[in-house]
């Protein structure tokens, strides 16, 4: 309430816009400290000529500390200046007020300068003595007639009276007001709000910002990380007519300076959902704030307690109060799932989704390994958490699908929790987008894989998920416009998930969309600093590799060296570092290493190769033919061993072709690389195709077929799934054996043009 009256400022209107208005007999107009001045009339922070509108919150939180330099301020104290007879959810909007402040300020809550946060007691000013000038701002005085001041707080009960009555009055008026305002139609409300430049969005938009946690034991911070992946999760699944922001990009705001206005802007919100969660001992509360960011007003706070055994109740609760908020309406088609028997069983499947958000843990063998674990002890704690078996359905097909573990044991154990979380939770889209994967990569039935995906998209529109894996289905199909359609829905609904970014960004680059496939990644590259994977698509469109060796270094992050190796080995092969080549392979000390990456594709499913390959194609730009031989018989008796399954027929008869070809026998090799390129099945992934082609190509190449290779080449340079030009001419591996071939020389010449052409996108040397 004291947002409208104060014991010794008010707001009132001058024109179309509110502003602070101080009693002269209290308090000067301006404070000034460390280069910053706080304008008391206006409600603005000034600093270097530059003035910054502060909301009220955090304007009074910041005006109270000034007036108390190096005291304590304890949160009782600030909650009775800000609401001293509202009810109103404290934490969550103090908790607002003050991160909004060290925003303004540019303080960092982990190193302050201004603001130091005394946890469970209050916050206290650091920062020079602050200064008030006396002087009052004129410009600042209202228009009009004078306005009554209150009275100073030593003032009589009694006296207090006829403030409070006039109080009354204005609340009624603003009241009545507020309500002649939102029955306006749209363009007779008044022209300043039409003109902020806030959010443009005609459809209902929200953004869950990460929590904060209050959780006095810092180790439960997984806890509120979980707690706000599941509630956004719930309330986008839930809610048929509101677009929800993607956690991926949210997290991506965790520590940012940046306001709730600017987040609003940045992603085009019409609404924020901010809020903190507090675990202590087996009591959860968790504190909830709903923001119109078009009108920065605050629409909605509750807080939420409860025990850990009711903890996934919980997000439905806050679900149904969000939309309803919004006034949208519920889908109604996902059933709740059904809650964990035991809170330590959702403690594991927080934990184990976590270690999940990125593609490098997708595809390290030690992070998949470390999530299974968690998972199964979940679900061994609560055998009815059916969430925990569709979790782990997924982490063993991230296994068969980066080539760790393609066994028939592996796929019955995927199909075992596919099983129960069907029966558990039925046809829901989380499970749909899971069972399409399976249906595409496992069974090769894009079809059946496409209409779980078409149902998954009715039950919820909103889902970016779903939308990237439509995606993803319709570009093996070739469908590539159509799958460009969903790659944009996805990123509208998760601008800052750069799975989404690069796999967009890499199925322009294949359909040869080179300005749109580089300025998407450079794009994101500036908004969403370190998370891009675009330094193949640069390589392979301008022949620059440093973007792709630093992005290489990720995988050491994850523990993934195998790998590690195979892109180590491409960025020397491709630098014509030749010597350095043997000694890598050696140095690592595998004898197989799994064949899951070529120019940042994933190749699924085709199991482990030897390293012999990578030492056979080192001994041929090295003129080694003895150290080829012997990679070459190491490869056949690999292959002879090798279980054969209908997803690497194709590619050990490839890895046989290379075998031959290290050995000397050129006229075998050109024949299996044939009839293993006939072989490779069409329309389940585009680097299939890409990787089949490439590698006919090469040992075409080596065998003496130079025109066959050239037309794999061509087809590699103009056909989808295409490649980059530098990929082609830039590769020793075609470069050294079609040199004298003119066909070859012509379609050098073709794309070394288009590569000087793509020079103005190159990363500044």
């Amino acid at each position: 309430m004291n947002a409208l009256w104060r014991a010794s400022e008010m707001f009132v209107t001058r024109g179309a816009r509110r502003i602070l208005v101080p009693n002269p007999m209290t308090k000067p107009s301006t404070i000034s400290f460390d280069g910053w001045t706080l304008h008391r009339d206006s409600g603005e922070l000034e600093r270097d000529g530059k003035r910054v509108r502060l909301q009220d919150l955090p304007f009074q939180i910041l005006d109270e500390l000034l007036g108390r330099p190096g005291e304590v301020v304890t949160r009782e104290q600030l909650i009775a200046r800000l609401w001293p007879k509202t009810v109103v959810d404290f934490d969550t909007n103090l908790n607002s007020g003050v991160r909004r402040l060290r925003a303004a300020l540019k303080n960092d809550a982990d190193a302050p300068r201004y603001i130091e946060t005394l946890p469970r007691r209050g916050y206290r000013y650091l920062g020079p003595l602050p200064r008030e000038n006396v002087a009052v701002d004129s410009a600042a005085a209202p228009e009009g007639p004078p306005v009554i001041a209150p009275l100073p707080e030593t003032a009589s009960r009694a006296s207090r009276t006829a403030p409070l009555l006039w109080l009354g009055v204005l609340v009624a008026l603003l009241i009545a007001a507020f309500a002649v305002f939102r029955s306006k139609p749209e363009e007779a409300r008044p022209a300043f709000e039409a003109s902020r430049d806030v959010v443009t969005s005609a459809r209902l938009r929200l953004a869950v910002l990460p929590f904060e946690n209050l959780s006095p034991d810092p180790a439960n911070a997984f806890f509120t990380d979980g707690m706000h992946e599941e509630i956004l999760s719930t309330i986008a699944n839930r809610a048929s007519n509101l677009e929800v922001i993607s956690r991926t990009t949210m997290m991506v705001y965790r520590a940012t300076p940046k306001s709730v206005q600017q987040i609003a802007r940045e992603l085009n919100v019409t609404h924020v959902l901010e809020g903190s969660v507090r675990r202590e001992g087996q009591t959860v509360r968790v504190t909830l704030q709903l923001i119109d960011a078009r009108t920065d007003a605050h629409l909605w706070s509750e807080n939420f307690d409860r025990q850990l055994s009711d903890v996934m109740a919980l997000q439905s609760a806050i679900a149904q109060d969000v939309s309803a908020q919004l006034a949208v309406r519920l889908s109604g088609n996902i059933d709740e799932l059904p809650a964990p028997a035991r809170p330590e069983a959702y403690d594991l499947y927080l934990k184990a989704g976590l270690a999940m958000q990125t593609i490098y843990a997708r595809r390290s063998a030690r992070e998949q390994a470390r999530t299974l674990d968690l998972l199964d002890r979940a679900i061994a704690l609560d055998g009815e958490f059916a969430a925990a078996y569709l979790q782990r359905a997924r982490v063993r097909m991230y296994k068969f699908i980066g080539s760790q573990d393609v066994s028939e044991s592996n796929l019955a154990a995927v199909r075992a929790d596919l099983a129960i979380a069907r029966k558990m939770m039925g046809d829901s889209p989380p499970f749909l987008v899971t069972e399409a994967l399976y249906a595409r990569l496992v069974d090769f039935d894009g079809a059946r894989a496409l209409r779980s995906l078409e149902t998954a998209a009715t039950m919820n529109p909103n889902s970016s998920e779903v939308f990237l894996y439509l995606a993803r289905s319709l570009s093996s199909a070739g469908r590539v416009e159509e799958a460009s359609t969903h790659y944009q829905r996805a990123a509208e609904l998760d601008p800052g998930n750069p799975t989404i970014a690069g796999d967009w960004a890499s199925d322009l680059k294949m359909a040869r969309h080179v300005e749109e496939a580089l300025r998407r990644s450079r794009e994101f590259e500036a908004r969403y600093p370190g998370l891009t994977t675009y330094g193949w698509r640069l390589f392979g469109f301008t022949g620059q590799l440093e973007r792709a060796r630093s992005e290489a270094a990720r995988l050491e992050a994850v523990g993934d060296p195998e790998a590690q190796l195979a892109v180590q080995f491409e960025l020397l092969r491709f630098s014509q570092r030749f010597g350095e080549l043997r000694p890598l392979v050696e140095q690592s000390g595998f004898t197989t290493i799994p064949q899951a990456s070529f120019g940042g594709f994933t190749i699924p499913a085709i199991g482990r190769k030897p390293v012999a390959e990578l030492h056979g194609w080192a001994s041929l730009l090295e003129k080694d033919a003895a150290g080829a031989a012997r990679a070459g018989r190491t490869m056949l008796e690999f292959t002879r061993h090798e279980p054969l399954t209908k997803w690497n027929g194709w590619y050990l008869r490839m890895l046989a072709a290379e075998g031959a070809l290290f050995i000397g026998d050129k006229s075998k090799a050109a024949l299996e690389a044939r009839a293993a390129l006939a072989m490779a099945p069409q329309h389940v992934h585009p680097g299939i195709q890409r990787y089949g082609r490439a590698l006919a190509a090469r040992i075409l190449a080596w065998a003496g077929a130079g025109d066959a290779a050239v037309d794999l080449l061509e087809q590699l340079s103009t056909q989808y799934p295409m490649v980059g030009p530098a990929e082609i001419t830039r590769d020793p591996l075609y470069a050294l054996p079609l040199a004298d071939n003119a066909r070859y020389q012509v379609l050098e010449r073709k794309l070394e043009a288009e590569i000087v052409a793509n020079q103005r996108w190159r990363d500044p040397d």
